[in-house]
């Protein structure tokens, strides 16, 4: 065989194979959240009162699979402040607007959220110490949007991301729990 036709037959193969749209992708965000005080909730018994508000760092990942300009995924995020800390494994769904370098998103997201919180431990013997103790698990939701930053057809974009997140379910002692997130991170496709 010519060497120029190995080179055409190859070009020839590789040209389908670019045009071919992404089955998934990974996303990883680095994540500022802010979870506002919670009241003090009649039949409330914790010596220690309900939790102070707290800004909280940290991260949130997803791989999602993709059909036309819909996401649909597992998603879970581990958020960590000076009073609290909260993670969550759930799902997530996006559906993105627009073709161009710049694209916006809307998204739901929906899961367990695992609220935890720092006090103080004093054992009958012994010193006291500071620890972390479950203060609630509620399954919650999340609506916001985000932008994607990176041509359509590429394998890597930028994404920021913001969401509200509320509980669904109330338990009458501990209260709600939203929260507010905004992530910077980037997708990877596939």
């Amino acid at each position: 065989m010519k060497p120029a036709l190995v080179v055409f037959a190859l070009a020839a193969a590789a040209g389908p194979l670019h045009a071919q749209s992404f089955t998934g992708e990974f996303r990883a965000l680095g994540t500022g959240a802010y979870a506002p005080q919670v009241d003090r909730r009649p039949g409330d018994t914790e010596p220690i009162g309900p939790p102070n508000d707290s800004p909280m760092a940290g991260g949130m990942w997803d791989i999602s699979f993709i059909t036309g300009r819909f996401r649909l995924g597992p998603e879970g995020f581990v958020l960590r402040g000076p009073e609290r800390r909260v993670w969550s494994l759930g799902g997530i769904a996006r559906y993105e607007f627009g073709s161009s370098g710049i694209r916006p998103y809307g998204l739901i997201g929906a899961g367990a959220y695992f609220w935890d919180r720092e006090y103080l431990l004093e054992p009958p013997l012994g010193a006291p110490f500071l620890t972390w103790g479950s203060d609630v698990n509620l399954f919650s939701v999340s609506l916001g949007g985000g932008l994607s930053v990176g041509s359509p057809r590429s394998r890597l974009s930028a994404i920021a991301e913001l969401r509200m997140h509320r509980n669904l379910q109330q338990n009458d002692e501990a209260g709600s729990r939203p929260m507010v997130s905004l992530g910077l991170g980037g997708r990877v496709s596939w």
